[in-house]
């Protein structure tokens, strides 16, 4: 038998190996399920429904429409989603071995070669875990605390109960020093004169120190070329 009698026997199978790995689009997404499920189109035109998409344990992703896809068939016809990759998104420059999970927004975590861990969010906010232990926070807003407890440790401990203590102390003094001005300034009187004022009227102006300053008094004023004074005490 001739080698090309052999070619014609084998050539179903070779056309059926050739094809059980294939490049693939994704077109569309359901997340929904407890297997992610993707149509995609196949190099050739074909359009596949219901393709399932096998992720690793402990790592889930929807990856954006247009996406490439490596096409696996299962058991003949069956067809399985292995690896997908946006490749405009893709995190680039790593340095052998390190490590990083990114999203298209721009927030990602890396762990780099030298053993440390950085988080970064889009709008350029930074956790960054050094591998002598220290760590850096760097935040582009306002930074709260949400919790019933809040515990320091160091050595000694005592330093961050003395800075409380510094820090309640300071806020008493510079308590008192307003309330000993306020109390100053409602004791003080003016002595208003003037061409063209008759009156002053409205309730007195008193300022404390856990509440707002009223709005000033209402001012009626006589006809011009008349003249009035009038003491005013702000208590």
């Amino acid at each position: 038998m001739s080698a090309e009698f052999y070619q014609r026997l084998l050539r179903p199978l070779y056309n059926r190996m050739r094809t059980i790995v294939r490049r693939a689009v994704i077109e569309r997404i359901d997340d929904s399920l407890d297997l992610q499920s993707l149509q995609v189109s196949l190099m050739d035109g074909e359009v596949r429904d219901d393709v399932e998409h096998f992720q690793a344990y402990g790592l889930a992703s929807s990856p954006p429409e247009e996406s490439e896809a490596l096409f696996l068939k299962v058991a003949g016809s069956h067809g399985v989603v292995i690896a997908a990759n946006s490749r405009g998104d893709r995190l680039k420059d790593l340095e052998p071995g390190e490590v990083a999970l990114f999203t298209k927004f721009g927030s990602k975590i890396l762990l780099n070669k030298d053993g440390e861990i950085t988080l970064t969010a889009d709008c350029g906010s930074e956790i960054y875990l050094k591998q002598n232990g220290d760590a850096k926070i760097k935040v582009s807003g306002d930074v709260a605390l949400d919790s019933a407890t809040v515990n320091l440790a160091g050595d000694p401990a005592d330093d961050y109960v003395a800075l409380s203590q510094k820090v309640a102390t300071e806020l008493s003094s510079i308590q008192s020093s307003v309330n000993t001005f306020i109390t100053a300034y409602n004791a003080h009187t003016h002595i208003i004169t003037g061409s063209g004022i008759d009156t002053i009227t409205g309730a007195p102006v008193t300022v404390t120190a856990t509440a707002a300053v009223p709005a000033s008094p209402g001012v009626s004023l006589a006809p011009p070329g008349s003249t009035a004074a009038s003491k005013v005490k702000a208590s």
